[in-house]
């Protein structure tokens, strides 16, 4: 049974790269020198060898004018393929949970088991390692099996929306989309996880980290992080168990954190509106 625990978590960790929130990103310059040589004896032709070198260079701070543009840049075949390293380096990590979290964990799996759908408005906070901060906020669903969908109302309207198999960005300001394959989609490692099953601590190592009344502080360690995120802070609320905030940090070291607000599950949810068909005038500009 797919648990939409599981599917907040991955689809979580997607803001970081696929909203187009981060003001950081990595890109790449191409630099091409060439350098020639000769070598002349007395039984031999001049011979001359070009050489060409390329440079990359990484740069962070860049800005974006749209998502869909920061989804065709943000992640070069340099930065996928170090992501891919650190979760090969990753797999064979075990996960834990500390003996104190473990009721806290079983608590959040046994709410969100139970939700066939969940619906919440959202705030979502950006900051950057730099101290830039952005703010964002609008409505969530989920429903199982592996649908979602984030409808941004603030600063601007912006869309993303996953029908289990292709995850739409759909930006009506730019009037232009992307459409990405989630099994074949060459954006960060988060979008393995999205259609994911199990439990929390099939992924991740947990530790409690706070206790104040009623509201617990939890840790949260991937077991195969990436460039995307590489820990996880959940606060919840007892006795519920219900995760009102989730704090993701990236490999660079920015955050993003989201609260949830007036959180309600199993309403009932038309499956239709997990689905997006592109207006006949929009510009379909990514895979």
């Amino acid at each position: 049974m797919k648990n939409i625990t599981q599917d907040i978590i991955r689809y979580l960790t997607i803001l970081l790269t696929a909203t187009g929130f981060a003001g950081n990103a990595i890109a790449q310059d191409d630099a091409q020198n060439t350098e020639t040589y000769q070598n002349t004896n007395e039984n031999t032709q001049n011979t001359q060898n070009t050489q060409n070198h390329q440079t990359q260079q990484t740069t962070l701070g860049k800005q974006f004018n749209s998502l869909s543009e920061m989804i065709r840049q943000n992640m070069p075949e340099a930065a996928a393929a170090a992501d891919n390293a650190i979760q090969q380096k990753a797999k064979a990590k075990a996960t834990t949970v500390t003996p104190e979290a473990r009721q806290y964990v079983d608590a959040i799996q046994k709410y969100y088991d139970n939700a066939k759908t969940y619906s919440a408005a959202f705030e979502q906070e950006y900051e950057t390692v730099d101290g830039i901060k952005k703010t964002s906020t609008g409505t969530v669903w989920f429903k199982k099996p592996g649908m979602m969908r984030w409808d941004y109302e603030t600063p601007e309207a912006r869309f993303i929306i996953s029908d289990g198999e292709s995850l739409w960005t759909w930006e009506p300001t730019y009037r232009q989309f992307c459409k990405q394959s989630l099994k074949g989609s060459q954006l960060p490692s988060a979008l393995s996880f999205l259609t994911g099953t199990g439990k929390i601590e099939d992924d991740f190592s947990v530790k409690l980290a706070k206790i104040d009344g009623n509201q617990v502080q939890l840790e949260l360690t991937p077991a195969e992080p990436s460039l995307a995120y590489e820990s996880m802070k959940f606060e919840i609320l007892m006795p519920s168990a219900k995760v009102y905030r989730a704090t993701i940090y990236d490999a660079m070291g920015n955050l993003n954190r989201i609260t949830f607000k007036s959180p309600e599950i199993n309403a009932e949810l038309d499956s239709n509106s997990f689905r997006f068909n592109p207006p006949a005038d929009a510009r379909h500009i990514c895979e």
